[in-house]
């Protein structure tokens, strides 16, 4: 798990209130922040299998990735990755 700061944590809330009907605390930041990092891992595993990189492949990458926890991404993003 990665370490955020009170300050990143912070920006994180700022950003992303407007998407939600309550108000963010610290740790929904944390959770937000870890989603997102894990999304982009996954990204970047498809990307390097789909022969964009010279990766070993999604099927080997993928094991480094952690769950993304959906309901912390804006339906912009999801839109885009279903």
């Amino acid at each position: 798990m990665a370490e955020f700061s009170k300050e990143f944590l912070e920006r994180t809330i700022e950003i992303w209130q407007s998407r939600y009907s309550y108000p963010l605390t610290l740790d929904d930041a944390r959770e937000i922040a870890e989603s997102m990092t894990n999304l982009f891992k996954l990204l970047d595993a498809l990307n390097r299998s789909s022969g964009m990189d010279s990766g070993a492949g999604v099927f080997s990458d993928i094991s480094r990735v952690a769950y993304v926890n959906v309901s912390k991404v804006p339906n912009v993003l999801l839109g885009v990755i279903r």
